[in-house]
């Protein structure tokens, strides 16, 4: 799941893009794979780590909990929203 998400692959593209210096060298087989190896397998292992953190949790959760979660993710995400938008605006009119 985590390497075939779409988000998961853009920013596997970002982070392989922004490298600069620390990319391997035009040719080096074994230093892109082992990058690319380590990138994989830190997502797998961010999946794994909240696999398992749901799985100790999911007795805990019920329908009030879910929610409340679902109102302040909705609530983090139109305050993102917002701040992006005055962030355009300020950049286009200010």
């Amino acid at each position: 799941m985590a390497i075939t998400n779409p988000g998961a692959v853009l920013a596997f593209i970002a982070i392989f893009g922004a490298l600069g210096d620390y990319r391997p060298e035009h040719g080096n087989h074994v230093g892109a794979l082992v990058m690319v190896t380590g990138v994989a397998g830190g997502a797998t292992s961010w999946w794994i780590l909240v696999s398992a953190a749901v799985s100790h949790f999911r007795a805990r959760i019920n329908d009030r909990w879910l929610d409340r979660a679902n109102h302040i993710a909705g609530v983090i995400l139109i305050a993102f929203g917002a701040l992006i938008y005055l962030n355009l605006a300020l950049d286009t009119f200010g």
